[in-house]
């Protein structure tokens, strides 16, 4: 009924005497070529000729086109298609994970008992397999997947610790059976983890004692003493993580319910490569302002943040301090050395598991430096016990001050940092005077005694208790202020 695009087939051979008259017993031949559509087809061809009147005829041709049974299906990862782990989106493990199949037929036929079922990301593994769950797409609701619809699938898991990649297959029939699949992939990132350790007047950070770390053990501080709060701070994960060094370790000023008077912690040491990364295997260390011990004790918060920009997650830990307050309190290089003798050093300071923080056989310039070569090569022990006076009353009273201030039950007026700077001072003045002066002070203090007995314990009602004061107060970085105690003559 459209003649518009009807074509002429082409002569192809037949007249025999060339005469181009289709004469009695010949046969022509024409052709026509043509592309196959995707529809069973039949076209009409009519032949013509004239010898006065005009006859014709017409005879048709037809094929046919077989059924094409096919299925496709993309499968995504919380939205996104992503064929690898590489194009894949960035989840954190144990996050909730949603895999959606979306099912098409390019086929041209329907599709009867469509499934989708995914590998659960073993290949090799069917047991393990399961079955997606439809959610729509059934047009008309004749339960086939027809040309033209597409149905959705979708199924939900948890993110591990590892990139993950598994495959969703679909199959459909319709006399033979179409089946197609596609993967999708996730990337985990590498695990990160901080850790920070605050410290309460630490005498060799990044090295520490638990009487330092002041979480288990709660060290007695004189009231208006030097409170000097270290942060260690280490990477625990498996990549670099950015710290601020500036504002990268808070610190809640022991009123965690107030950031007003929050600080920031001040970067001391540690990045070795000077990058500006917390590299794996770095220790970075961070000291607070100088403060003096208020009435009370307390207890005040440490938190620090790194961040791994290149997957925007960020990592933190938290840690405490506590001190608690007394009067002052020491005792003389002879109760420090009697204990070693007679107590097997019961009473010397101990790490909260019962080891010795400082060894009465360790070298007294283990301690203290410039030390003239015959008091150098003395222990503790012996160093407590050395006859003499200047550098030998100094070095005998030094020793016990650094126990004394180590001690978590003795309040004693001078951290260890800073009679071991002002000892290192005073030795290398060589000034017979400061020498002089600085062992008085410490003889001093040394015998104001202690509830601390020869067997290392304190009665429970001498105990300083933690009621939860104020934070302390920030001052200017001089020394603490101590009380000095009267000259004595001779050894002690």
């Amino acid at each position: 009924g459209n003649a518009a695009d009807d074509f002429l087939a082409t002569f192809v051979g037949g007249d025999a005497n060339g005469n181009a008259l289709l004469d009695i017993d010949e046969t022509w031949t024409y052709m026509a070529s043509g592309t196959v559509g995707t529809t069973d087809y039949c076209n009409v061809g009519t032949a013509s000729g004239t010898n006065g009147t005009t006859v014709s005829s017409t005879d048709p041709a037809c094929y046919r086109v077989p059924q094409a049974v096919d299925i496709a299906i993309v499968k995504l990862v919380n939205g996104q298609d992503a064929n690898t782990p590489a194009s894949g989106p960035v989840l954190t493990p144990s996050a909730a994970v949603t895999w959606t199949y979306v099912v098409t037929n390019p086929g041209t036929v329907p599709l009867s008992n469509v499934v989708v079922v995914d590998d659960n990301g073993t290949p090799g593994n069917t047991p393990d397999d399961f079955l997606a769950t439809f959610t729509g797409g059934d047009t008309n609701n004749n339960g086939l997947l027809d040309p033209g619809e597409t149905w959705t699938y979708t199924a939900s898991g948890t993110v591990g610790t590892t990139d993950y990649c598994n495959v969703g297959s679909a199959s459909g029939t319709s006399g033979t059976t179409a089946t197609a699949s596609d993967p999708a992939c996730y990337r985990v990132p590498a695990p990160i983890g901080i850790t920070i350790v605050k410290l309460l007047n630490a005498y060799q950070p990044p090295v520490y004692t638990a009487i330092e770390d002041a979480n288990v053990v709660i060290p007695q501080v004189v009231v208006g003493g030097e409170v000097i709060f270290t942060y260690v701070v280490t990477n625990t994960g498996t990549i670099r993580l950015a710290v601020d060094k500036f504002t990268g370790v808070l610190d809640d000023n022991g009123t965690p319910n107030n950031p007003a008077d929050d600080f920031f912690a001040v970067y001391m040491s540690g990045d070795t490569n000077n990058d500006g990364w917390l590299d794996l295997g770095e220790t970075w260390v961070f000291r607070s302002p100088r403060f003096t011990a208020k009435q009370g004790g307390l207890t005040n918060t440490a938190t620090v943040i790194g961040r791994d920009p290149t997957t925007d997650r960020s990592t933190s830990d938290s840690d405490i301090a506590t001190y608690r307050t007394a009067g002052m309190e020491g005792h003389t290089p002879g109760f420090w050395k009697t204990n070693v003798d007679t107590k097997d050093a019961i009473a010397w300071p101990r790490d909260s598991d019962g080891r010795l923080v400082f060894d009465p056989n360790q070298l007294a310039s283990t301690l203290f430096t410039g030390l003239p070569a015959q008091f150098a090569s003395l222990t503790l022990t012996q160093g407590l016990d050395v006859n003499g006076g200047g550098i030998a009353a100094l070095l005998r009273h030094a020793i016990a001050a650094v126990l004394n201030a180590t001690h978590p039950e003795i309040a004693y007026p001078l951290s260890v940092r800073e009679i071991i700077e002002r000892v290192n001072a005073a030795l290398a003045s060589g000034n017979a005077r400061q020498i002089e002066a600085l062992q008085d002070l410490l003889r001093g203090y040394n015998e104001l005694g202690s509830d601390l007995d020869a067997n290392g314990r304190v009665p429970s009602s001498a105990l300083a208790p933690l009621n939860g004061a104020s934070s302390p107060t920030v001052t200017s970085s001089a020394p603490a202020p101590v009380v000095e105690p009267p000259k004595r003559l001779g050894r002690a």
